[in-house]
């Protein structure tokens, strides 16, 4: 499947809803009334070709993706999958419901094992509000088993405005005094606040404050990762992992 093709028709369309939007304003301000109803239909078969071109230049984006993951898994000796259920993602939702992320499909699944540990990755989608307020988001998810860990339940996202806002008016942010980057950067919060507290050590501590921002999720023998609404391209995958490798060490020695 030829992606130049697919490229093109994302840049037309996109390029086409700007030119029509600008159009639409335009010919409003400087057509006679009596012409308007020569100019709206044209204007809005426009509008449908262009729905039409996005659609099938997202399909064309959807087969490339399920073309570049599948490869990944043969390259590294995985399993894939197109989609799937993991009632994993379900046990973090029921804990963190503020969070729709958790409640989306799970799509292009691929799992196998680094130096004995279960890895998976997958493609995350899930929406948003409604109406004119809709949104749909993809990011790229990071999982890891440590069959020798315990972590508490917790959820630690990068704070927004609104984080903070919201901390304002009392919902839950577990800060530490001793680490003020940590807890500007972050937003960290879990069932047991105590066992957090005595679970984030200074070396973790230190480590978050000294790297990129990210989303980190755990329970029980489980740890994943991800950035919001980034899907990884199959290049930046693998060093992605031995990122999760590494941050599970990280874990693991505190």
């Amino acid at each position: 499947m030829d992606r130049g093709i697919t490229k093109l028709l994302s840049k037309t369309a996109t390029i086409g809803f700007s030119v029509l939007g600008i159009a639409f304003i335009v010919l409003n301000q400087i057509i006679d009334v009596k012409y308007t109803l020569i100019f709206i239909p044209l204007l809005f078969l426009c509008f449908f070709a262009l729905v039409i071109i996005l659609f099938i230049a997202n399909h064309r984006k959807r087969a490339h993706r399920r073309e570049d993951m599948k490869g990944l898994a043969r390259t590294l000796g995985w399993n894939y999958a197109e989609a799937t259920e993991l009632p994993l993602l379900r046990q973090f939702g029921a804990n963190f419901g503020s969070s729709q992320m958790f409640k989306g499909t799970t799509q292009n699944f691929i799992n196998g094992a680094v130096n004995g540990r279960p890895v998976a990755v997958f493609d995350q989608e899930y929406t948003t509000g409604s109406g004119e307020n809709r949104s749909t988001y993809t990011q790229t998810v990071f999982l890891i088993e440590i069959r020798e860990a315990q972590f508490p339940l917790f959820c630690l996202e990068p704070e927004s405005f609104s984080d903070r806002l919201f901390d304002l008016l009392g919902k839950c942010d577990i800060d530490f005094p001793s680490h003020p980057h940590f807890s500007q950067k972050y937003q960290l919060y879990g069932r047991d606040e105590n066992h957090i507290r005595y679970f984030f050590t200074p070396a973790i501590l230190d480590f978050y404050e000294q790297t990129p921002l990210f989303t980190t999720v755990a329970g029980s023998r489980f740890l994943l990762i991800y950035e919001f609404n980034r899907l990884f391209n199959t290049g930046e995958i693998e060093p992605q992992i031995n990122f999760l490798l590494y941050l599970a060490d990280v874990f693991r020695r505190r």
